[in-house]
């Protein structure tokens, strides 16, 4: 499992097209910690998997998978169907922002959500 975890800990930081030190921030750990995890050196301890899979929207279990499906994220807009903004086109601020909102959880997600909401009313006056 240990190099399993190590690879798609690797695979899904990539996929999220963030480096070790941009990783590091986020979580608010050492970077050699995270070159660790990703070599297999260490074991994230369950909190970190469970950040860890909240910023990349997926679960502990897909972590410690054997296998992961590798492919483009695609952010769906909740009023479409269909697909409507990649990931990939969005700028590095935006994809920070995303990852970061991630990781409030819910309730504060949609405190946050609230308050952007009011801003932009405000702005449109």
């Amino acid at each position: 499992m240990t190099d399993s975890l190590a690879k798609n800990l690797r695979n899904f930081r990539l996929a999220h097209k963030l480096t070790q030190d941009e990783l590091a921030a986020i979580i608010k750990k050492d970077r050699s910690l995270i070159a660790k995890y990703e070599t297999g050196k260490a074991i994230p301890p369950l909190p970190v998997l469970k950040i860890l899979s909240a910023l990349y929207n997926t679960s502990v279990d897909e972590l410690c998978a054997e296998k992961t499906d590798e492919g483009e994220l695609v952010l769906n807009d909740p009023e479409k169907e269909e697909d409507s903004v990649e990931y990939a086109e969005l700028t590095k601020d935006e994809q920070m922002l995303i990852l970061k909102l991630r990781l409030l959880g819910y309730d504060k997600f949609l405190k946050f959500s609230k308050k952007v909401d009011i801003e932009l009313n405000k702005t449109q006056i």
